[in-house]
């Protein structure tokens, strides 16, 4: 009888569900894979019998007391001489039911130390879930705390950076209001001084134009007089050349109407005085065409 602890089987159940039969073709393989020489055997999970004849293993569902104790003891889980006399009775020698007896035995060690390899006992089960719900619970409050922790930090720091930002707002209005402020009176006096400037501009091109209002006027008038003085001179010069030539012209007719004249024959005395007189009134005569002739040449 196939005697598996009731507590081994329900953590195992599972994996046992899903161990892969070998199939008829699987066997059918492995026979032709086999020697020649070698004699070939029957497999038992393909041979057809009626249910009489199937070898029955019966499972024990009772707990027992010592199961959890015993897991870890528990070698065999078949019953191999039932087994062995069930293969005899199918028509199987000893050797080999013996051989199969063996295959089947090696298989299920296999399968099963596969199993305790991967899985965990019931015992083990309950205290790493213990463990785990522990850490967990540790965690949870852990993170709660930090959350907690965190969040306050944060807020704090959010408070700080809003007083911060605050300030840092308040000097860039100041700041702002103060360069304003700055910057106008910078114009003011910028645009005072262009007044100032403009109005000094004014004042030197005023001067200026009154500067050259006043030599124009002065060359105009000098220039003015020379040439009024020059046209009455001129007109001085033509008017005594005029005269003279008037008074030549009419010295030259009476000349000629004298010589035209019969001469008359006077005769007088002269005295002395008299003759000093006559060369006196000669003399003037040369003189006076002698500037006559000058002031013409000029």
């Amino acid at each position: 009888m196939l005697k598996i602890p009731i507590t081994h089987l329900r953590h195992h159940i599972r994996t046992f569900s899903k161990i892969p039969l070998i199939s008829q073709s699987q066997t059918f393989q492995q026979q032709q894979q086999q020697p020649s020489n070698m004699p070939k055997f029957p497999d038992p999970l393909t041979i057809k019998t009626d249910s009489k004849h199937v070898p029955s293993i019966q499972v024990d569902t009772t707990p027992a007391k010592d199961d959890i104790n015993q897991e870890n003891q528990i070698k065999h889980y078949i019953d191999t001489l039932s087994v062995f006399n069930e293969l005899k009775s199918l028509g199987f020698n000893d050797k080999q039911s013996d051989v199969i007896l063996k295959l089947i035995k090696q298989n299920l060690n296999i399968q099963i130390d596969k199993l305790n390899s991967k899985m965990l006992t019931g015992l083990e089960l309950e205290n790493e879930l213990y463990l785990f719900e522990a850490a967990t619970s540790e965690l949870r409050v852990e993170i709660q705390t930090s959350r907690e922790n965190e969040f306050e930090i944060l807020n704090n720091e959010k408070i700080q950076l809003g007083n911060y930002l605050n300030e840092e707002s308040d000097e860039l209005m100041k700041l702002l209001i103060v360069s304003k402020n700055d910057s106008q009176v910078s114009i003011n006096d910028q645009i005072s001084d262009n007044t100032l400037l403009q109005k000094k501009i004014k004042k030197l091109i005023q001067d200026l134009n009154n500067k050259i209002s006043t030599n124009i006027n002065s060359d105009i008038k000098s220039e003015i007089e020379s040439l009024r003085w020059h046209t009455t001179r001129n007109g001085i010069m033509a008017v005594l050349v005029l005269v003279f030539s008037v008074m030549g012209g009419v010295s030259i007719s009476k000349r000629i109407n004298k010589e035209d004249l019969p001469q008359e024959i006077i005769l007088r005395t002269i005295e002395p005085e008299d003759t000093n007189n006559i060369a006196l009134n000669h003399n003037e005569l040369k003189i006076t065409d002698d500037e006559i002739t000058e002031k013409s040449i000029n």
